[in-house]
């Protein structure tokens, strides 16, 4: 039976005029899941400390693994015949969404399969008003800035100054950021990094 393992030999001795009994265990076919936890934008980046409820295909919690430092978990061996798991999300790092995804998953024979899963970072929103130092009701519009990540030392973009002195930047990763000014208007100094 796919099911199960092969019993290894048995060596038994059979008297003259009695009954030998042999109970034979035969360990089901097993294998496990490594999963892979990685940055949604940036797949390179491992995610660690995220925990995982693994439960059966009756959704009844089997173990609860959680990511190293490598952004790596693996179950510990389960059995592999005509079987559904399911992953289930229960705690992630603090910089990243929950993801509520139930992931299914299926067992390989004597193999350790991968399972990558992606979580997407906090994001936020970032508003820019540029004004007069000496008089805030002043906007000063057509002002070009370049974003920088601290996190990644990565330029990010460059951004100018609407008529109301407003810059808006939608879904900004959560993080440490520099804003350098690179154009200023006449009568005006340019800003210090920010």
């Amino acid at each position: 039976n796919a099911a199960y393992e092969l019993t290894k030999d048995v060596t038994f001795v059979v008297d003259y005029n009695k009954t030998t009994t042999l109970e034979i265990d035969n360990e089901k076919s097993k294998g496990q899941v490594q999963v892979i936890k990685i940055d949604a934008d940036y797949n390179n980046i491992p995610i660690e400390g995220v925990s995982f409820n693994v439960l059966d295909s009756n959704k009844n919690i089997i173990e609860t693994i959680k990511t190293n430092e490598q952004g790596m978990a693996t179950t510990s061996r389960l059995p592999s015949y005509n079987k559904t798991y399911y992953l289930q999300e229960i705690e992630t790092n603090k910089n990243y969404v929950l993801d509520k995804t139930l992931h299914e998953f299926t067992i390989v024979k004597d193999e350790v399969s991968s399972l990558v899963i992606e979580n997407m970072h906090q994001k936020g929103n970032l508003q820019i008003y540029k004004v007069d130092k000496d008089d805030h009701k002043i906007t000063l519009g057509g002002i070009t800035f370049k974003l920088y990540s601290e996190e990644f030392d990565k330029f990010i973009g460059t951004y100018t100054t609407d008529l109301n002195g407003e810059i808006k930047i939608d879904n900004l990763r959560t993080g440490n950021y520099i804003l350098k000014e690179i154009t200023k208007k006449n009568g005006y100094k340019l800003a210090e990094d920010m």
